[in-house]
């Protein structure tokens, strides 16, 4: 497929620097953007679909909760694309400059450390370790001296194959004199796999992986399959992150300005955090810590003993809570917390909160600026204590106690766990489900 050399061909050196002369041409506009991208921003594109109709500021309902369910569409087709090989975007002619195969070892390990390159990482089953580095340009003659510049290696040492790049590059020719090189390494590995994968400039794509994952890039996206083992890190300092799902006993999701959606995220401990960018989950178990700084958080289940949801400037959706405890703050904006059970405290400094009890611990729910909207079942036990400009109770309730306009103060059903709100410049309505 698009060029690529028939996988049985005889083993190479060891060390590999040479160029290969296998080159082609594009012959499909289909071709100018890498597939792992078009996939990225049909996900981006769900994304910013479901934050546009979910929460109109002051106004819930949950179907923008319920969209969650459609970015297990775009990885379900996620999934398959990057099995595929990853062409560059633009135009020119391709050439396999490296291809060197090693027998992978038991267990397998791969360590890659590039500087101006794009990592593919795919599936297969030969029991070896496959590597093919790809120059692409729209002068060869240029691209071919910037490759050199890069001084690549390909060995193994150890059971543990390395392709690494120069530190420190220089190319005197400046950006815009390198003939348009674009390089892609793609690496053919096992499914059980000690990876770790750092590039300083490019995109990672990674199929599904079991074992000890790291990837890692300074500018660019990266997206995954289903990665599993006893850690997985992945961490951009620019861009966005997708994956499939996410599954150990330590799982950490990290970038500093770019969008995150995951459909899976399980681990003792999950912590999932951007600086700048919306974060969207299907399905989170753990101890969980979901973090932007300026972004809206939006997760179909939310499970595990304990959660930390927190956003200095947007709006966070739950749709399940099963958590034991759950924190939820947000600075500037209004949260959405359905299917409750457990222990939750859920703040605002300006937004409203509506949340849906299925079963209560103890509540703690604050706004200074905005509505409080609540419905919990008939039967809900509580020692309530709700203050506001104006504090309704439906009559299907048993209360007892104080219950004057701006303040409810007593016991619904009996009493039971600790149940506070306080709206200070707005309403509060607690309805029955």
């Amino acid at each position: 497929m698009n060029g690529l050399i028939d996988e049985t061909q005889a083993n190479q050196p060891a060390r590999a620097s040479a160029m290969n002369d296998h080159s082609r041409t594009d012959e499909s506009p289909n071709d100018q953007m890498p597939a792992y991208k078009r996939i990225m921003l049909a996900i981006l594109g769900a994304l910013a679909l479901m934050v546009l109709v979910n929460v109109v500021r002051g106004e819930f309902s949950d179907a923008g909760a319920e969209r969650l369910v459609a970015v297990r569409h775009a990885f379900d087709t996620q999934r398959a694309t990057v099995k595929v090989h990853v062409m560059h975007e633009g135009s020119g002619e391709e050439e396999l400059m490296i291809d060197e195969r090693f027998p992978a070892g038991d267990p397998a390990g791969l360590s890659v450390s590039v500087g101006d390159a794009d990592v593919v990482m795919k599936n297969n089953e030969t029991g070896e370790i496959h590597v093919e580095v790809y120059l692409k340009g729209t002068d060869m003659e240029r691209a071919r001296k910037y490759f050199e510049t890069q001084a690549f290696e390909v060995f193994e040492e150890n059971g543990t194959v390395f392709v690494k790049t120069a530190e420190n590059i220089k190319w005197r020719g400046g950006w815009n004199t390198n003939g348009g090189a674009q390089i892609t390494v793609i690496v053919h590995t096992p499914l059980d796999l000690t990876a770790t994968i750092r590039t300083s400039d490019g995109d990672i794509a990674a199929d599904d992986l079991r074992g000890e994952i790291q990837l890692t890039t300074s500018d660019g996206d990266i997206v995954a399959g289903a990665l599993e083992g006893l850690s997985v890190a992945i961490r951009t300092s620019d861009g966005d992150i997708a994956a499939r799902s996410l599954d150990a006993p330590e799982v950490s999701v990290v970038t500093s300005d770019g969008d995150i959606a995951i459909e899976r995220a399980v681990g003792a401990t999950v912590n999932i955090r951007t600086s700048d960018g919306d974060i969207v989950l299907a399905d989170a178990d753990g101890s969980v810590t979901l973090s932007t700084s300026d972004g809206d958080i939006q997760v179909d289940r939310l499970s595990g003993d304990e959660a930390s949801l927190r956003t200095s400037d947007g709006d966070i959706v739950v749709r399940e809570a099963l958590t034991g405890s759950a924190r939820v703050t947000t600075s500037d904006g209004s949260i959405v917390l359905q299917a409750v059970h457990g222990d939750i405290e859920a703040r605002t400094s300006s937004g409203d909160l509506t949340v849906e009890f299925v079963e209560a611990g103890s509540v703690n729910l604050r706004t200074s600026d905005g509505d409080i909207a609540i419905t919990a079942p008939r039967d809900l036990r509580a020692t309530l204590l709700l203050r506001g400009e104006s504090i309704r109770i439906d009559s299907g309730f048993s209360f007892d106690g104080i219950l004057k306009k701006d303040e409810a103060d007593g016991a619904l059903n009996g009493g039971g766990s600790r149940f506070e709100a306080s709206a200070t410049s707005g309403e509060i309505v607690l309805r029955e489900n």
